[in-house]
């Protein structure tokens, strides 16, 4: 297999409780997902374009087939792409593959792409989405819009407390804040991660309550993302993973 792309994070440690790899068990999956008629939503390497697509028929014989573009310009990128990460959701499951070099073919008569079976697959329950915690210095922080207005990562953000790929809990200033008031939405936010250009989002406010120890009161706001794009959940992925990987790291150097 190629080496991983960075954006797309399937082959980390961190994911690897996570991870199938039993031929039985991507199986079942993967049939569920021709059953269903899930859409897929693919990104080609190199280039990181993005196809829609879904899974035709999954062969016996260790190969799958996928629908092809209804556009012959976007075939032939598929045609010449080396991978194709494949994203997409079974029963409310995240479900995360790769596939190695797909081929133009006809099936039943129409155009198609065939491929070997992936490696490994992702399947990551809304339960268990990551969590991390990160630290002070990492600069995680949220910086949400008034109105009509869009976020500036200039202006001082709200410090994340913990980040998933489903939401983020964020640190108040002040409990009666009317922007992160339960059942709200901020769609104009801007989420800048470690050493990267912000990334736009949009949360609703889940809950806000204050934690209080002796004399200290720190209020905090737990927010769901919104209508996430893919590009951006691969890039909250790759942070948290990444924040995960230095921590070890410290704690290895500690014993």
């Amino acid at each position: 297999m190629a080496p991983a792309d960075p954006l797309h994070p399937l082959d980390d440690e961190a994911l690897s409780r996570y991870m199938l790899r039993d031929s039985a068990d991507m199986g079942r999956v993967l049939r569920s997902l021709v059953e269903t008629k899930a859409l897929i939503s693919g990104s080609l390497m190199p280039g990181d374009l993005s196809c829609p697509t879904a899974l035709l028929a999954v062969g016996d014989d260790g190969t799958l087939v996928l629908d092809a573009s209804r556009q012959d310009a976007l075939n032939r990128r598929i045609a010449t792409c080396t991978q194709l990460v494949c994203d997409t959701r079974l029963d409310a499951v995240q479900i995360r593959f790769r596939l190695s070099t797909p081929l133009p073919m006809l099936h039943e008569g129409r155009q198609a792409f065939v491929a070997s079976w992936p490696e490994a697959l992702l399947r990551l329950q809304r339960r268990d989405l990551y969590r991390v915690v990160p630290p002070l210095d990492a600069g995680v922080t949220l910086h949400p819009g008034h109105g009509d207005t869009p976020a500036a990562s200039s202006d001082d953000g709200l410090r994340v407390l913990d980040l998933s790929g489903g939401g983020l809990a964020v640190a108040m200033d002040d409990g009666e804040d009317p922007r992160f008031a339960p059942g709200r939405t901020l769609d104009r936010c801007l989420l800048q991660l470690p050493d990267a250009t912000p990334i736009p989002v949009a949360v609703t406010v889940a809950h806000r309550f204050c934690e209080q120890t002796g004399p200290r009161v720190r209020w905090r706001a737990g927010c769901r993302f919104v209508a996430l794009a893919p590009a951006a959940q691969r890039r909250i992925l790759q942070s948290i993973f990444q924040i995960e990987r230095q921590r070890n790291a410290r704690l290895r150097r500690a014993v």
